[in-house]
């Protein structure tokens, strides 16, 4: 629900038609209510394949580091 809050309270109104979201397989990312809140507002939502820490940017950026120490 917070996921689908945050689409609707926020997303929404800093987007436009055609804008790329691009998601992580969070289960909360792909519940139907919020890809559908998505697309009837002409978002497309973009998936990273399962497993893909090279492109996740939170990987390659924050976590890296972290884990480096």
């Amino acid at each position: 629900k917070l996921f689908e809050f945050w689409i609707e309270n926020f997303f929404k109104k800093v987007s436009k038609k055609n804008d790329i979201l691009i998601l992580d397989n969070l289960q909360c990312h792909s519940k139907l209510a919020a890809l559908e809140v998505l697309k009837s507002n002409g978002i497309i939502s973009v998936f990273i394949p399962i497993r893909s820490p090279e492109l996740s940017p939170l990987d390659n950026s924050i976590f890296s580091t972290l884990k480096r120490k």
